[in-house]
């Protein structure tokens, strides 16, 4: 992951949120951290992409009753990141230290973001939009992306375009 303060306790936008299926857990990655995003009702979460077992990316799971399940040991998590069931072991309780990396997630504005460290701020206001859904266009992934914002101050305040195109860009 990344080390930057500033970009760790920010938003960033991750999917379009109608992507998102329910049941179908969903792999991203945001800050060289490998994420998976997946839905239960009305909530989205964000997880570290990991099976704390065998490091199975949970994204190749699926959701079943409001759990997210490993594809490789079957492994089962609550929403709170808990592992809750060892399919090899039924009757053992999986101790508190099985608990996956959980992030905290938003839909907004018909994306899904996310923040991997504590944000000092909300997602930022789009009051020429109201509550309307932003349109899905890669440009404005871009341009609610944090990376991009930040990108654009080095841009536009001197020729750092190297910079900007090692990854905020392509």
């Amino acid at each position: 992951m990344l080390n930057d303060p500033i970009l760790l306790n920010d938003w960033h936008v991750v999917a379009y949120a109608p992507d998102l299926q329910e049941g179908r857990p969903m792999a991203v990655r945001l800050l060289e951290e490998e994420l998976v995003l997946w839905r239960s009702g009305d909530k989205v979460h964000a997880w570290r992409d990991l099976c704390l077992h065998r490091g199975t990316r949970l994204s190749l799971g699926k959701v079943e009753q409001n759990c997210l399940v490993c594809p490789y040991h079957g492994w089962t998590y609550d929403e709170e990141g808990q592992c809750i069931r060892f399919p090899a072991h039924p009757q053992q309780k999986p101790p508190a230290t099985a608990h996956a990396r959980v992030y905290q997630a938003r839909e907004h504005y018909n994306w899904i973001w996310v923040t991997l460290g504590q944000p000092t701020q909300d997602i930022p206001p789009f009051p020429h939009l109201g509550e309307r859904d932003v349109p899905q266009n890669p440009l404005w992934s871009l341009f609610l992306s944090s990376e991009w914002t930040t990108c654009h101050r080095e841009f536009s305040g001197r020729n750092a375009f190297s910079v900007c195109a090692s990854g905020a860009i392509g």
